[in-house]
């Protein structure tokens, strides 16, 4: 059930209990298999793990909500999320703080019909038409995407299935999307992969992202990257 809050109490490493200024809110984007939600209204995922075991170690206890990119990306800006894990994106700038220890790497690729024009870098983009997932940054890539002196012709959707079937319907030249949530779109819609090539554009790190708001986001920030580096 997506929306769902869930919160998960992680045993502290310290003997005194943890309170409820050290509680982190933690919001996340369906993006199976780092992040999704469960039939059951659970958080699930690699990186969800990985959060899990962050916050476990460094003393927190955590809730964990799922929400639409551009909601999250303005939550981020409010306060209303603590703390996240994505790629880079411009609307970080002014309203989070982003780590520099990468805690994920994920694939961008150009999906396209078997008789399209293979492609192997952004600028192959040029005078093309595109479907995007709204909200995307892609790791700043947005940016030239959106320049108009690059002529690109962009179509964004929310749904990662609903932009498979536009690419196969001949909707755009190209889907650019990550590896992980396309598969899993496929397989739950049951196409053929045989039916869309995928040419990786970029594989990009994931970092920790700290909201502004919270009380001292750097110190936040610099004890959720050391815990990092004491699980690994």
């Amino acid at each position: 059930m997506k929306g769902f809050v869930l919160t998960l109490v992680c045993w502290l490493c310290i003997s005194l209990p943890v309170s409820a200024q050290e509680q982190l809110r933690f919001g996340y984007i369906e993006f199976a298999p780092a992040f999704y939600t469960s039939p059951t209204g659970q958080p699930k995922g690699d990186l969800i793990k990985t959060f899990g075991k962050i916050a476990q170690k460094a003393g927190f206890y955590w809730t964990a909500k799922s929400y639409p990119t551009p909601r999250l990306l303005r939550n981020l800006q409010t306060g209303d999320v603590d703390v996240t894990m994505l790629v880079r994106h411009p609307l970080f700038e002014n309203a989070a703080l982003m780590g520099d220890l990468p805690v994920g790497k994920i694939r961008l690729r150009a999906y396209r019909k078997p008789d399209q024009v293979a492609v192997t870098k952004l600028t192959d983009l040029q005078g093309k038409s595109i479907i995007t997932i709204l909200g995307y940054g892609y790791g700043g890539q947005i940016k030239y995407i959106d320049d108009p002196a690059n002529r690109i012709e962009k179509y964004a959707v929310l749904d990662h299935g609903l932009a498979v079937k536009m690419l196969l319907n001949g909707r755009a030249d190209y889907l650019l999307d990550y590896v992980g949530p396309v598969q899993t779109a496929m397989e739950h819609l049951k196409i053929n992969p045989a039916q869309v090539q995928g040419d990786v554009i970029q594989d990009s790190d994931v970092f920790l992202i700290v909201s502004k708001s919270v009380s001292n986001p750097e110190q936040l920030l610099r004890t959720l990257q050391v815990a990092y580096q004491g699980i690994q």
